[in-house]
């Protein structure tokens, strides 16, 4: 696996895989964002992954995730807080605009837990579908629904408006 031309960005992209494989099982693993888009800057930018799970994670599951990236950030300072990886079930990839199922996810700045699937999580989907490079398993539009350009555009339009709102609430919590 050299999908990125950092040595040290493959490293981590194939332990991540392999580690991912024994606690998973997962149907695919898919890179995205500035990796995929060539914004990636070694020093400052995270690397954006979905794992596609063939089920919801399960709370033993997360455990297992969760210390999995614990060590790989030790093991590896120089990835902490960069690291964001969204494991979604192939059901929610199947049915986005249905579904309110829970996901699992690390963010920079945040730790490993569930989130609810709402139709925000689109534009990631949307992205892998588009540009997300296959790092294995099948290729992302055999797994992913279909969303138009224009449903696509219409979900920043959203995420745009509410922006405002969401980093007072991160400056000012009530």
């Amino acid at each position: 696996m050299q999908p990125a031309r950092w040595p040290t960005v493959n490293t981590l992209l194939r332990r991540l895989a392999a580690e991912m494989r024994l606690i998973l099982e997962p149907t695919g693993l898919y890179l995205y964002g500035s990796l995929t888009t060539g914004d990636f800057d070694p020093k400052n930018s995270d690397v954006d992954l979905m794992v596609a799970a063939a089920s919801e994670i399960s709370d033993q599951q997360l455990g297992r995730l969760q210390q999995m990236h614990n060590n790989v950030v030790r093991d590896n300072p120089e990835w902490l807080d960069r690291i964001e990886v969204a494991y979604v079930s192939l059901e929610t990839l199947g049915t986005p605009w249905s579904s309110q199922d829970r996901i699992a996810i690390i963010s920079p700045g945040e730790p490993l837990d569930f989130k609810e699937a709402g139709k925000e999580w689109l534009v990631n989907w949307y992205t892998v579908r588009q540009t997300g490079l296959t790092l294995f398993g099948p290729t992302p539009e055999t797994i992913i629904a279909p969303i138009s350009q224009a449903e696509f555009v219409e979900l920043i339009r959203e995420h745009a408006n509410k922006w405002g709102d969401w980093v007072c609430d991160l400056l000012f919590p009530a």
